[in-house]
């Protein structure tokens, strides 16, 4: 079964801990719907994958989704 991990926040993409905790695991990322979120996703999406995950996917957010704040 996966494990859920606190989620970030856009202040802090980088954070060493969680770069322990992907490390061989397959990732999924659900992005904020909004260009920031979108942009944000793609940013860990990356520090993901040069942690050593096993896989990195983002999930693209239907367009009948809400956007963030609505």
């Amino acid at each position: 079964m996966g494990q859920a991990i606190e989620p970030a926040t856009e202040d802090e993409p980088g954070d060493g801990h969680v770069a322990e905790i992907v490390q061989g695991r397959n990732v999924i990322i659900w992005p904020e719907h909004d260009e920031p979120g979108t942009k944000y996703a793609e940013d860990v999406a990356k520090l993901a994958h040069e942690a050593g995950t096993a896989s990195v996917s983002v999930v693209d957010v239907p367009d009948d989704f809400p956007k963030n704040g609505a």
